[in-house]
């Protein structure tokens, strides 16, 4: 027998045994579904083995939303061999985070993320959680934050020319550059951050060179310190300091961009550290992988994270090892931290680094973002009015009582002095400090009822992460308004999951009913009402809603991330006059692509509250698909309902043969594909922003704040309250 009769006749018996396992394998899933407790959650069909794991990884948030509509506030999704329970009646949000650990844990939901991702063993640190979480929450408490909001601010204030060299930037990328090397420096000190290039075996190359001098240029001419009143006046001067503006630049276009205010003279555009920026590259390739690395996924496969998160080991080792972190909160929340073994510290850094920055990143661009929609122009000049009015009624005020007297009117979000006056127009010649304009943004980011704090609050709301999990420790028998016999059933082990992104968006927990439509949660209203589930107090009453967990293990970076977002948001929107590049994307909705165009009106006249009605429950027993519009591809009744998947196998024996086995139904649910079932799928574009002009956000990413998927151009402008004589081209 030769090598093809041998291959040819193994072929003859390999594959009426593998249809015969398939066959075995779909009879006891099929029974199984079968005979499933109706008090249970019900399962959604899906594929053997794999069950939902391809569609909820190809739709994230999307086909969430889709398994709420078809089958009601509490489902089962099947992950390979795991099985999570989503639940959405506000009582079962609320016992999720309130619940003792004796009822529902969080430690073993969240094991896959703390070993696989950041190495940390569950034997030994997990032991120390709770501690850790105690000494981070007495690190940060909001009292002990002035100090440290202050030092970032006047950092951010000093680095933002680094970040801006145009008149057009990309503010997704302005954000992620500007906020984590500020957060890096705030966490883990100035020190380590001049340390980088060493650590990281960078040369002391060229960039560095024309960095350094920059710098002394800057000495000499501009100032050092804050940054106060210091000009070049010199003509000797001025062309030196012009001609290391070009050497520095090259090339580049250049462009009229105003940076210091207080200066009075154009400075040479800095670069970023080049220890910062490699940081910064490293950080988040390891970040972007962040999800599959916690999935079963062999890491074998999963190189360039293996490769990102061995690099940043190596880089916490050798700074720890120094001494880089005294002084320092990640230093003293090392200190505080005491058993953990040493080989664990720089994993505890890692764990730390993540937390500061996967989240705030994403959030800063939200909160400036929402803020330069054109109908949200109100909500910006209000933010703008109260940092206006802080700075002539504050204790660092430049005319002290004259100044209060000047600045005093409604303070409220909204209010008609901001609608009729533009900031800075009481008194157009008034310059502040570095220090005084930083002092200022501080207090008010500290307090939760300034505007800013709202709007912060309002784009976390919007643009929250997609779920929280929690695992059985004991069976539970929960009472439910939507299940038979107004009970549910939980088997011990079972994972649970609460999706903020979804339950934000639904009418019941916002009071949507209200006459004045003011609760809308599809709008941006950064006055809108708390979100508060029951009379329990385990969620704390926020606009911010679940955006930072509940309950003992709730976020406990929560008052100093607020508090950041804050204070970054309003010193972009003081040092530049943003305006969003629309482009093609207000033509989407047939709006005018110039600044100020009424957006949101063109968007309403295109069938946005047909797109709405998918996305927002209202509840289980009313008819769902109400009001969704039906994609092209649906057919009339009686004929296939699914065109996509005869289209995809194209009509072949094994097509016919799977739909026989396992149904349209659950292909569908199985792979995602839902041309003609129940309308498409809900793709989040109207979320906060009527007319689409702002880059959507990526559905599949469960954990963490979502991010934009596409880059968000601004055109920078000169502030009004800043005259045309430090307005100063380069």
């Amino acid at each position: 027998m030769d090598l093809v009769d041998l291959i040819t006749s193994k072929s003859a018996v390999l594959f009426p045994v593998t249809l015969w396992a398939v066959l075995l394998a779909t009879a006891i899933y099929k029974l199984l579904w079968k005979r499933q407790d109706t008090t249970e959650a019900p399962l959604v069909p899906g594929l053997p083995l794999l069950g939902n794991a391809l569609a909820l990884g190809r739709h994230g948030v999307s086909y969430i939303n889709k398994c709420r509509r078809k089958f009601g506030d509490c489902f089962t999704l099947s992950l390979a061999s795991l099985k999570m329970t989503f639940l959405f009646e506000p009582s079962h949000i609320d016992y999720f985070f309130s619940a003792p650990d004796e009822k529902i844990t969080f430690r073993p939901a969240v094991e896959q993320f703390t070993q696989r991702v950041f190495g940390l063993t569950s034997r030994l640190f997990f032991p120390l959680h709770s501690k850790m979480l105690m000494e981070l929450r007495h690190l940060l408490v909001p009292g002990a934050l002035a100090e440290r909001m202050q030092s970032l601010g006047m950092r951010a204030m000093q680095l933002l020319p680094c970040y801006v060299h145009h008149a057009q930037v990309d503010l997704c990328s302005l954000c992620r550059g500007l906020v984590f090397h500020c957060a890096v420096e705030a966490m883990f000190g100035r020190h380590f951050v001049e340390q980088l290039p060493e650590l990281l075996g960078l040369g002391h190359g060229k960039g560095e060179e024309e960095e350094e001098a920059t710098v002394e240029l800057n000495k000499r001419y501009v100032g050092e310190g804050n940054g106060e009143m210091a000009t070049a006046t010199g003509p000797e001067q001025q062309e030196e300091l012009q001609g290391a503006s070009v050497e520095v630049m090259g090339n580049a276009h250049v462009a009229p961009v105003w940076v210091n205010a207080w200066v009075g003279q154009r400075q040479a555009p800095p670069r970023p550290p080049v220890g910062v920026e490699k940081l910064a590259r490293t950080f988040f390739a390891f970040e972007e992988r962040f999800e599959m690395a916690a999935s079963p996924v062999p890491h074998f496969f999963q190189t360039d994270f293996v490769r990102s998160r061995s690099e940043l080991l190596r880089l916490f080792r050798l700074a720890d090892g120094r001494g880089l972190f005294k002084g320092t909160p990640a230093g003293e929340l090392l200190d505080r931290t005491t058993g953990l073994p040493l080989h664990l510290r720089p994993n505890l850094l890692l764990a730390l680094l993540w937390a500061s920055q996967a989240n705030s990143i994403p959030a800063a661009f939200w909160s400036t973002a929402f803020l330069l929609l054109p109908e949200n122009a109100l909500h910006k000049a209000s933010v703008l009015e109260e940092l206006q009015l802080e700075l002539q009624t504050g204790s660092l005020s430049p005319d002290g009582a004259e100044g209060a007297a000047a600045g005093a009117g409604s303070n409220e979000i909204g209010s008609s002095s901001a609608a009729t006056s533009p900031p800075g127009s009481r008194r157009p010649g008034a310059l502040w400090s570095q220090s005084q304009l930083v002092a200022a943004a501080t207090r008010l980011a500290a307090n939760r009822r300034s505007a800013i704090s709202r709007c912060v609050a309002e784009a976390l709301r919007l643009r929250v992460q997609s779920i929280d999990v929690r695992q059985v420790a004991a069976p539970l028998d929960l009472p439910s308004e939507s299940r038979p016999g107004g009970r549910l059933r939980l088997p011990r082990g079972r994972l649970l999951a609460v999706c903020p992104f979804e339950s934000h968006h639904d009418r019941k927990l916002w009071d949507a009913e209200d006459p004045s439509g003011a609760a809308d949660p599809w709008v941006y209203d950064p006055t809108r009402p708390e979100l508060r589930l029951g009379a329990s107090s385990a969620v704390m009453n926020s606009g911010a809603g679940l955006a930072f967990g509940g309950g003992p293990y709730r976020c406990p970076g929560r008052y100093f991330a607020e508090q950041e977002l804050g204070l970054v948001a309003q010193l972009l929107l003081w040092s530049y006059d943003m305006t969003l590049s629309y482009g093609d994307a207000a033509n989407r909705f047939g709006a005018p692509a110039i600044p100020g165009a009424p957006a949101a009106a063109a968007a309403a006249s295109s069938g946005g509250e047909s797109v709405k009605a998918q996305a927002s429950q209202v509840g289980p027993n009313e008819p769902t698909g109400a009001n969704v519009p039906v994609s092209s591809g649906a057919s009339a009744d009686g004929a296939d309902p699914h065109p996509q998947l005869r289209a995809v196998q194209g009509g072949s024996l094994l097509y016919a043969i799977l739909t026989r086995l396992l149904e349209p139904s659950a292909m569908a649910w199985g792979f995602g594909w839902f041309d003609g079932l129940d309308g498409p799928i809900q793709e989040w574009r109207e979320s906060g922003d009527p007319a689409g002009l702002l880059p959507p956000c990526d559905l599949r990413r469960l954990v963490g704040t979502k991010v934009p998927k596409k880059p968000c151009w601004v055109q920078l402008g000169r502030p009004l309250w800043v005259s045309n004589a430090q307005w100063t081209p380069v």
